[in-house]
């Protein structure tokens, strides 16, 4: 039964969330990269929402968040358990 509160008992391990830290980081660094390159085609030096709807449309993103190919194979190669995270 839900009591109303917002009280959680997880923990996470401090390297765990370096670990999401670190996947989101490369996730929009890669991503405003991509952005500012469609900024440049269009012959613009600012970025717009459309330069990252482009440029999400041609990583194959669909407007929900999906994983790439490569976070992929990071989140695969790190493996963090349940018992990680506790």
């Amino acid at each position: 039964m839900y009591d109303g509160s917002n009280k959680t008992d997880l923990r996470f391990q401090s390297s765990a969330v370096m670990a999401l830290q670190e996947a989101s980081e490369a996730y929009l660094v890669g991503l405003f990269e991509d952005t500012n390159l469609c900024a440049i085609h269009a012959k613009r030096v600012t970025i717009m929402p459309k330069d990252i709807q482009l440029a999400r449309r041609i990583r194959g993103e669909s407007l929900s968040y999906t994983l790439s190919y490569q976070q992929r194979l990071f989140f695969r190669a790190t493996s963090l358990t349940k018992s990680s995270l506790l």
